[in-house]
């Protein structure tokens, strides 16, 4: 169960329509590609890296667990809440930040997927294909190239799309 003050801050920080509590909503979220199950107390859906924050520093003060979630497509349980609380889940995150078209890169929120960034470069007739097709199975964190930065590297036949943190 989440405090009710901590529900009335992330209501504040996201809008009513920025966060889920009812128990049908919630079933959404107890699992991912798995087979384990268990269901947080409340999902929010931040829009930028500053929301991210502002909701990790509430869980903290709160004392409530939280886990990010993407997609939850993963198959090892690791958007799983199995103890409750909160739950940030990244799918409103999901703009292209910025097109560097001389460089081929892209930077984006961790959301965006080889699916939307085409939208965006057709206007500059460039291919964004990926590599390896985007119904294949995304590469670990582990394994993607990485920038000097950290920041995890995906390319594509024309463009390398950099998530932004």
């Amino acid at each position: 169960m989440v405090p009710a003050g901590l529900m009335n801050r992330v209501q504040a920080l996201l809008g009513p329509r920025g966060y889920l509590h009812r128990p049908e909503d919630l079933k959404l979220y107890e699992y991912d590609g798995g087979v384990d199950k268990h269901a947080p107390d409340l999902v929010a859906f931040p829009r930028t890296t500053e929301e991210v924050a502002a909701l990790v520093k509430l869980a903290r003060e709160f004392n409530v667990p939280f886990v990010g979630r993407g997609a939850g497509t993963g198959l090892s349980g690791g958007a799983i809440p199995r103890e409750g609380g909160l739950m940030v889940a990244f799918a409103r995150m999901n703009r292209i930040l910025e097109l560097d078209y001389e460089n081929e890169r892209a930077w984006s929120n961790p959301a965006s997927s080889t699916w939307t960034l085409p939208s965006r470069s057709m206007a500059a007739a460039i291919s964004t294909r990926p590599i390896p097709p985007a119904s294949a199975p995304a590469p670990s964190a582990a394994t993607s190239p990485k920038t000097p930065a950290g920041r995890t590297l995906w390319r594509t036949a024309s463009l390398r799309i950099m998530c932004s943190d």
